[in-house]
Formats: structure tokens, C-alpha cells, sequence
């Protein structure tokens, strides 16, 4: 894993742009440590930060599903398809179920990868 470690004087707005601007490039702050040096009345921050891994790749999947509703005393089917981007299988299946949480008789009957970029 690879870190990176700066030290920053801890005043604003240079210490909150600074890690921002870490944040942007997909670096985490792990730890800090502060000193107080006698030289300054500043205090300075020791800021140790490791590199987020991020999957740029995504890719698109089918999701099959039906929602199953009664109507005039019938049990009624209906079925759709829809299209999702996501990182993985089980991220398009947590999609699909959020978005349909409150749709009672929902269900999937397939999931299937499409295309990836």
C-alpha cells in the first residue's frame, strides 16, 4: 500500500484545502501528529495519508425481475428489464433492491453482465 506523508501547518484555510485537495486525488488521511515547534507559535501537523485503490472499471448489467400484484382477485405478473452500471454483481443486485424497496411483490429473477468499460 503506498503512503505519502506531509507536514502542514495547521491554520486555515491552508490546512482544510490541503486536504481536500489529498481527498481529490484519492488519498486518505490514516493518522496525524501534531508538535509544537519553539520557534513558532504555529502548530504543525504531521499528516500521514495512503492511496485509495478505486476500480475505474464498471460495467452494465441486465437486471430481469417482476412485480407481483393482485388485481380483481387474480394474482397479476408483470415482468421488465432493467439497466444498471455498477462496479459488481452483488452492487447491481444492492441497487435493485434499494430501489425497489417499498414495491411490495418485487422480485429478480436474473442478473446478467451486459458490457464492461
Amino acid at each position: 500500500m503506498r503512503t505519502k506523508k506531509l507536514t502542514l501547518y495547521e491554520e486555515e484555510p491552508y490546512f482544510s484545502n490541503a486536504l481536500n485537495s489529498m481527498a481529490k486525488n484519492n488519498w486518505v488521511l490514516v493518522s496525524t501528529k501534531r508538535f509544537q515547534e519553539k520557534f513558532s507559535f504555529k502548530t504543525i501537523v504531521e499528516c500521514t495519508f495512503s492511496k485509495k485503490r478505486v476500480s475505474h472499471w464498471k460495467s452494465e448489467y441486465e437486471i430481469d425481475y417482476w412485480i407481483s400484484s393482485v388485481c380483481n382477485g387474480k394474482i397479476v405478473n408483470k415482468s421488465s428489464i432493467w439497466i444498471v452500471e455498477a462496479c459488481s454483481l452483488e452492487e447491481a443486485r444492492s441497487i435493485s433492491t434499494k430501489q425497489f424497496a417499498n414495491v411490495s411483490g418485487f422480485n429478480i429473477r436474473n442478473i446478467k453482465k451486459v458490457w464492461s468499460y
